[in-house]
């Protein structure tokens, strides 16, 4: 493993505690369970970016690193509007996210197919390995970015007219997922589609620090977990890992 590989590792396992250790000390809050879904499909997103650009991985484990980059994103994205349209308080027709939730399956079921790619290549770089199918692929691009605008646009509206306290929880969310979600759309949805892959493989580490580092400090900020109990959880989890 390069230098790379080993920072997206580090990426992986930070996104998974923190997804894990929210969920186990949430209070099972809607906003804290859905932020730690959108934290825990971003480290299958992180693993399979991983796993696509390292060179010790075979073929078939690219190929299938390649649909869960796309699938954990997408569904990082979906869990993202579901947060937005129901906290803290539902703020869309109530048709709208079953819709897009009956339209997000189908999209994803379009991923492992042609619709959405032409070939994989065996080497190369990534830019030589995967040859999109540019209409379908497009597609996906403006679909994920459309509900990720409309759920930044519906937290916006809910802050603007929130009490002071809750207001700044939603700064933080709307911070936190507004940077991460720019970043994997522009960088590794955009980019790739005309052919730029440089950002793809360290794209994780920013959406790493937006997405996880600003959340905790907002949900340590608002005590919705015990903090001393964190630390003591990640002290434990970190000596393994280093022991490992």
């Amino acid at each position: 493993m390069n230098a790379l590989d080993i920072i997206l590792f580090v990426v992986v396992t930070i996104n998974i505690l923190f997804a894990g250790i929210v969920l186990v000390h949430s209070r099972r809050e809607s906003a804290v369970v859905l932020y730690a879904l959108i934290s825990f499909f971003a480290s299958v997103w992180s693993l399979a970016t991983l796993l696509m650009t390292s060179s010790i991985a075979s073929f078939p484990v690219f190929k299938i690193a390649f649909f869960m980059h796309y699938i954990g994103g997408n569904l990082a994205y979906f869990s993202f509007f579901l947060l937005a349209a129901y906290y803290p308080y539902r703020a869309l027709p109530s048709f709208l996210p079953i819709l897009i939730g009956v339209i997000n399956a189908g999209v994803l079921f379009s991923v492992p197919t042609s619709f959405f790619f032409q070939s994989l290549g065996e080497t190369g770089t990534l830019n030589q390995r995967i040859i999109f199918n540019e209409p379908g692929y497009l597609i996906f691009v403006l679909y994920l970015t459309f509900f990720f605008v409309l759920g930044e646009i519906a937290l916006l509206k809910k802050m603007a007219v929130a009490e002071s306290g809750e207001r700044l929880r939603l700064k933080y969310i709307i911070l936190g997922t507004g940077i991460a979600g720019g970043f994997g759309i522009v960088l590794n949805l955009v980019f790739p589609y005309f052919g730029n892959f440089n950002f793809f493989a360290i794209n994780p580490v920013f959406v790493t620090t937006a997405l996880t580092g600003i959340g905790l400090y907002g949900l340590v900020k608002y005590k919705l977990f015990d903090i001393r109990v964190i630390t003591t959880e990640l002290l434990t989890i970190g000596l393994w890992i280093a022991l490992f």
